[in-house]
């Protein structure tokens, strides 16, 4: 008798725990840590649901890696988010999300840590283990980046001179998104299929790999250079034009450079924080940086100077559709529990700016999404 009440209270603890962490936080805070676990949820049982309509085990495992990605990708971005705005709540945060979602721990305390080095410990700890390697060799490592610290701190601090003609521009491009890019970016989602839209980002992706390879090169970063050709090669060929990830399964990881990253490692720093008018979160050194991309992406270069302009436009549209579907619910879920959207939005903007400037977030999966609305045809990834 005594065994069973022990094993009864011991799984009531662990049935408690998750609403115990939850409720030491901000309740804007716990219901975005909840909704994704929800939809996550859901999301498995529509999965499993087609899997038995369509047993298929190539498919069925290549859909439940992309559902477990995108709930990884969408619980880290409300970490992120959450750390962003309660700083001093960083380990209650991380130890909610971890007792909500404990399969999704590694993501959490990776993309957490590379996105706020000084608190890995911390969030190592609230996570129940100890900061993993690489997170440890990245802060050893940032003391001699190429990266001033004080660039970096320009980036993180709200530096904003001129706010208001700021939001007046932000709410513009909201208004642009409400009626455009978001009906289009939902009839996407409801069209085509998950695997679909994951092979068209897949080839986007692809299709950006020289730039990307080209800023790794002028960085002086010659392991990511290699891993960039290693992909455009392996997934350009075996991977059918990019439509198939294949370099992921052989470790040669997704990652972003671009121009405005390559400016901040050689010492320039942000300026001040800028809304373009539908580019939106940027600076002048990252708005300079976009200028210098369009001359690094080949497809663009053949396109404008052979009157081929259209496929250009045509890239444009379908990167900003599916950049925006994919980062359209952790967007809906800050835009519902912020109290102030446009703070949250900037807030983010710097910290994954500075995550990406430092390779903090090398991996595609599991990372932060981006929260630029950036209609450009060069920054869609």
């Amino acid at each position: 008798m005594g065994a069973g009440v022990v094993r009864l209270l011991m799984f009531l603890v662990f049935l408690l725990a998750p609403a115990v962490a939850l409720a030491a936080l901000p309740p804007h805070i716990a219901k975005r840590i909840q909704r994704v676990v929800r939809d996550s949820g859901e999301t498995a049982r529509q999965d499993a649901a087609l899997n038995r309509a369509l047993p298929n085990a190539d498919y069925a495992a290549a859909n439940r890696l992309a559902a477990e990605r995108r709930a990884a990708s969408r619980m880290s971005a409300v970490v992120i988010a959450a750390i962003a705005e309660s700083t001093a709540l960083t380990g209650e945060i991380v130890a909610a999300a971890v007792a909500a979602a404990p399969g999704l721990r590694d993501s959490i305390v990776r993309d957490a840590s590379a996105a706020y080095p000084g608190f890995a410990d911390v969030i190592a700890r609230a996570a129940g283990g100890r900061a993993a390697p690489a997170v440890v060799a990245r802060q050893e490592e940032d003391a001699g980046m190429a990266v001033a610290d004080e660039e970096i701190d320009d980036e993180e601090s709200d530096d904003d001179p001129i706010e208001p003609v700021n939001r007046a521009i932000f709410e513009f491009n909201e208004w642009v998104i409400k009626l455009v890019v978001r009906p289009l970016a939902k009839g996407y989602r409801w069209l085509a299929p998950e695997p679909v839209r994951d092979s068209v980002d897949n080839v986007l992706h692809n299709l950006n790999l020289p730039r990307i390879l080209a800023n790794d090169l002028l960085q002086g970063e010659l392991v990511r250079a290699w891993h960039t050709t290693g992909r455009f090669v392996v997934n350009s060929t075996v991977g059918v034009a990019g439509i198939f990830d294949v370099a992921e399964r052989l470790e040669l990881p997704r990652h972003k450079e671009d121009f405005g990253q390559t400016l901040a490692v050689w010492g320039v720093g942000e300026m001040m924080y800028l809304v373009l008018p539908l580019l939106g979160p940027s600076n002048p050194r990252d708005g300079m940086g976009k200028a210098v991309d369009g001359f690094l992406d080949p497809l663009s270069l053949w396109a404008f100077n052979t009157d081929h302009d259209y496929i250009s436009y045509a890239r444009t549209g379908v990167e900003a559709i599916d950049f925006y579907e994919g980062i359209m619910d952790e967007l809906d879920d800050l835009r519902d529990t912020s109290v102030d959207y446009y703070a949250a939005i900037r807030s983010l903007y710097r910290q994954r700016r500075t995550s990406e400037i430092r390779n903090g977030a090398a991996s595609g999966a599991g990372a932060a999404p981006g929260l630029e609305y950036d209609l450009d045809d060069q920054d869609f990834e």
